[in-house]
């Protein structure tokens, strides 16, 4: 006899089988309308391709449509799905350039509203439209030619391309001028930013910046625009790795391991102090949900101290990284990585004992690709306790009499690759009431070929 099926919380993100559901129904909408409407069929400034309606539709992403505080409060108090949960499903139509926002509720299935997305705007790049757009760009012709006269390279296997978004032009780039719709349909940009990788795959690309700049259309499949320098900048060749296969080979960073340290090991003999039900978590005076999705990442609702609300919501919203060179094109090298990426999307798989020590609680996260097909991201979120020194402490020096306490504090996090950077995200939670929010950055720099004026010698 199985057992009952608890009832989801309104917080609850999407199952795997719920966002298959959902997928389903935008599936039928969209091909009931191309079929009764006929319009997105085609463009003649577009990519064409014939047969099911189904194949002409993209989902960027398929999440939980959180609800409102009054809808929360509705709910009795205690977050159950006394009214039902939605889901909120985007779609990308490359045939028109349009995209569409569903909403549908989760258990009858019924679609509940959908929205054209506004001229202007665009949902964020997903990991399918990265890997779409390096594919573009080393296939495309011009690359290739351009590669070639200026670099006398004929095969682009070991050509990376970085994708970044498009959020200012300059004087010369005109990624829209083939087009002759009068802008009517929207462009999807995707700039890629261009490595080379000496021998083999674990070759850091990042020491071998070229400066050739191909604007994807991913809405055409095409590439759009190429900037680059006047003069073609030699390809810096320098081994720059850290691959651990690849130390030795190094030109001027450490070539061997340093030393190892004696082991640290973190032990709890009786486990954790924390409760975890579901994705309710208890510590300590605090409790709050755990929540993820695929542009915030990790998401904490309902978050209290002593059962008194601190924390409605509480999220990483955006983060903007100018890189600030003032010399064209690297002047459009910036990035917004929460909506550019989308920082759940980007999200890593941590693993015991290296990103994550001590009597560890992992949380998986569950997305969709492109397709409309859930994934599952395995211990996505990290939860442990740390020592965090003392607390409090006081020695009468009349009698010699000394109190101390200890500080111990929740840590819940998550990483996310977002191309070359990983950043890591860390909420604190601490005994005496505090809430610290911290941001860790590693990984690579995003380099590029240097320019008139410049020398390969100058430090970054």
């Amino acid at each position: 006899m199985s057992s009952p099926k608890m009832t989801a919380h309104a917080l609850d993100e999407l199952s795997s089988e719920e966002i298959s559901q959902l997928a389903r129904v935008v599936r039928d909408n969209f091909s009931n309308s191309i079929r009764t409407t006929g319009k997105g069929v085609t463009n003649s400034s577009l990519k064409e391709e014939e047969g099911d309606p189904e194949k002409m539709m993209l989902f960027n992403y398929i999440t939980l449509a959180e609800p409102t505080r009054e809808e929360l409060s509705a709910n009795c108090g205690d977050g159950d799905a006394v009214h039902e949960r939605r889901g909120e499903v985007m779609i990308i139509v490359p045939w028109t350039g349009e995209a569409y926002k569903y909403v549908i509720a989760v258990k009858s299935l019924e679609v509940v509203k959908v929205e054209r997305v506004k001229k202007g705007q665009q949902p964020l790049i997903t990991p399918d439209d990265c890997l779409e757009a390096e594919q573009i760009c080393k296939n495309d012709e011009k690359v290739k030619a351009m590669m070639k006269e200026r670099y006398g390279i004929e095969d682009l296997t070991m050509l990376v391309c970085d994708p970044w978004s498009v959020h200012v032009t300059e004087p010369g780039m005109e990624p829209l001028d083939w087009r002759k719709d009068d802008g009517e349909i929207p462009a999807r940009l995707v700039q890629t930013f261009l490595y080379w990788r000496d021998d083999d795959l674990d070759d850091n690309q990042y020491a071998h910046p070229i400066d050739l700049l191909p604007v994807v259309d991913l809405n055409a499949g095409k590439v759009v625009d190429i900037t680059c320098q006047d003069v073609p900048r030699e390809i810096p060749m320098k081994s720059v790795n850290y691959h651990r296969e690849k130390l030795k080979s190094n030109s001027y960073l450490a070539n061997v391991w340093r030393d190892a340290m004696k082991p640290l090991e973190i032990v709890q003999p009786e486990g954790a102090a924390f409760e975890v039900d579901g994705r309710l978590v208890k510590w300590d005076k605090w409790t709050l949900r755990v929540g993820f999705n695929y542009r915030e990442g990790l998401v904490l609702h309902d978050v209290k101290y002593d059962n008194r609300p601190i924390l409605h919501r509480a999220s990483l919203v955006e983060m903007a990284v100018p890189y600030a060179d003032p010399n064209p094109p690297y002047t459009r090298k910036c990035a917004f990585d929460v909506g550019d990426y989308g920082l759940g999307y980007c999200t890593d798989s941590l693993e015991l004992g290296c990103d994550c020590l001590g009597n560890i609680h992992y949380f998986d996260a569950t997305l969709a690709n492109s397709k409309g097909e859930p994934y599952v991201i395995k211990k996505a979120v990290c939860m442990h306790e740390e020592d965090h020194g003392l607390l409090w402490k006081h020695v009468e020096y009349r009698t010699g009499h000394s109190e101390a306490r200890r500080s111990r504090r929740l840590v819940l996090s998550f990483i996310a690759t977002v191309v070359n950077y990983e950043y890591l995200f860390y909420y604190y939670f601490q005994q005496d009431g505090t809430i610290e929010f911290e941001i860790k950055l590693t990984g690579e720099l995003s380099t590029n070929a240097i320019s008139a004026g410049e020398s390969n010698d100058d430090p970054t």
